[in-house]
């Protein structure tokens, strides 16, 4: 048994399972700091203390793990969130260049009179719905990553016809006639 007065004095246990530790913290009374010398601590006290240290130090690893997988799995939300923005300005960035390269073609050939013709090359995206060819317009339906976008594109001349949404490089002809520009 190890006595009140070892605890206070900071001697270490005398166990030898215990080799090395020190027990300390077993006052009856911790408000008033007072120690019942009648009454021994045995070595199953000393145990428990040392139980206890297990205890905090696996808790504090618990924290500490957690705390890491949350910032992790914040980090991972915000890299996809981010991503998907990407992903969506570079969709839009495509969308625009294929109706302006469409429309500047179609200006140019209707403005050099009606035999004109001429052939592009542009690329459409994936996320390309529909593409709609109205008199003055041309309206392009996208989804991204928040949802279905309308993006309309305006021509100073009118312009009739269809173009396929499927995704790809597309080869589109463009022919002047005598009061339109016939996109195909």
């Amino acid at each position: 048994m190890v006595f009140a007065e070892n605890l206070i004095s900071r001697k270490p246990c005398v166990y030898h399972a215990l080799k090395g530790a020190v027990c300390l913290g077993f006052l009856d009374d911790p408000k008033l700091k007072k120690v019942n010398l009648k009454k021994p601590h045995t070595k199953s006290m000393c145990f428990q203390f040392m139980d206890m240290r297990r205890c905090q130090v696996s808790t504090e690893y618990l924290i500490v793990i957690g705390f890491v997988t949350f910032v992790i799995a914040i980090t991972l939300m915000m890299a996809y969130s981010y991503s998907g923005l990407a992903r969506d300005k570079i969709a839009l960035n495509q969308i625009e260049v294929f109706a302006n390269k469409i429309i500047r073609s179609a200006e140019s050939v209707f403005y050099a009179g009606e035999p004109s013709l001429a052939y592009i090359s542009a690329y459409l995206p994936s996320n390309a719905n529909s593409i709609e060819i109205l008199d003055y317009e041309i309206v392009i339906t996208l989804s991204t990553s928040s949802g279905e976008v309308k993006r309309a594109f305006t021509s100073k001349v009118r312009l009739q016809g269809s173009i396929n949404a499927a995704e790809g490089a597309k080869k589109i002809r463009i022919q002047a006639t005598q009061d339109a520009v016939i996109i195909s």
